[in-house]
């Protein structure tokens, strides 16, 4: 994959927003939605829920990045496989005997195996298996930028992106979001972004401002609307507000990358936090599930004091854990 300070740094800033929607997930949960506690937890938490979108498109473009090199596929799926198949396989072991250790399961390689096969151990694993699904299709997506023009790829995209979620839940049920169908604009819209980078470049910093302004009012509009479907009314079109919204947050955190990628991937410490990062992506729950322990145990239970605790040690721990863990990966090259 083609290396990119921007998209290094659009990487850290995803990886950080997602450890932010898990910090904040647990007052969201117990907290009354008339409380203006909630509505402190909740802006943050639901406006930064564009992260996986995000993600998604930002593999479709380091993967289109890389169409002009020639690669044999059997090459492309085995370095996936280790790359990103196996230490989510590592992890969803040391997941599992957590777990188990924790008196939640009897251990079962069958069980663990089904875990491993479906993504449902931890609410966060369910992206690699998705993901996966995007990396092992490579040829289609490189055809489909060879062959096809942009905005007919991308109405062929929306339209089995509707019939995927008219369609899925009534074989999947929950399972749907495990399914690459679910993202698949983004992914598209990142494989072209990638066949096209310079070009898409230039256009980004050419309308930056228009960008901003975009994404500011539908910001607005996503937040308000939100909190009313949340606490007051469901809002039958949320979904589509939504959707919208992470299209306009994604392209603004392009142009943040943009602007700022370059000068601040010069900082060793973020060089090292983007090598480790699917790592700190994969362990922070666990950092979760310890300081929750520590402060159930030392009877920590206000709001403000468990939340500073919690983000301080998810964001220090699961950080600095991963950079030893990938710096030792190196030392003993596995």
């Amino acid at each position: 994959m083609i290396k990119k300070a921007e998209l290094s740094f659009l990487n850290i800033l995803f990886c950080a927003l997602v450890i932010l929607i898990h910090v904040l997930s647990e007052p969201i949960t117990h907290l009354e939605k008339e409380s203006l506690a909630y509505a402190v937890v909740f802006f943050p938490w639901r406006l930064s829920a564009f992260v996986v979108q995000g993600f998604v498109f930002l593999a479709g473009v380091k993967m289109a990045l890389g169409f002009a090199k020639p690669i044999k596929y059997i090459e492309y799926v085995k370095s996936r496989f280790f790359k990103v198949v196996i230490p989510y396989i590592i992890w969803a072991f040391v997941f599992y005997i957590c777990f188990v250790a924790r008196g939640h399961f009897e251990f079962s390689f069958s069980d663990l195996a089904g875990y491993i096969l479906r993504g449902d151990l931890a609410a966060h694993f369910y992206f690699v298996i998705t993901i996966v699904q995007f990396y092992f299709l490579r040829p289609v997506w490189k055809i489909m930028t060879e062959r096809i023009k942009f905005p007919i790829a991308v109405l062929m995209a929306v339209i089995i992106m509707v019939l995927s979620e008219l369609l899925l839940p009534k074989l999947l049920g929950s399972y749907t979001d495990r399914v690459f169908t679910t993202y698949l604009i983004f992914w598209v819209c990142g494989c072209y972004v990638g066949v096209n980078y310079e070009c898409f470049k230039k256009a980004s910093e050419k309308n930056v401002k228009k960008i901003i302004a975009v994404f500011f009012t539908v910001f607005i509009l996503e937040a308000l609307l939100s909190y009313i479907s949340f606490t007051l009314k469901p809002i039958s079109y949320i979904n589509t507000v939504h959707t919208v919204y992470c299209v306009c947050a994604v392209l603004f955190a392009v142009a943040v990358s943009l602007r700022l990628g370059e000068r601040l991937m010069k900082n060793r410490l973020l060089r090292k936090i983007d090598a480790s990062s699917y790592h700190i992506y994969l362990a922070h729950p666990l950092c979760i599930v310890l300081i929750n322990k520590i402060m159930r145990e030392t009877g920590i239970n206000s709001l403000g004091v468990s939340l500073v605790l919690r983000a301080f040690f998810v964001y220090s721990a699961s950080i600095a854990g991963c950079l030893v863990y990938t710096k030792l990966i190196r030392k003993k090259k596995l």
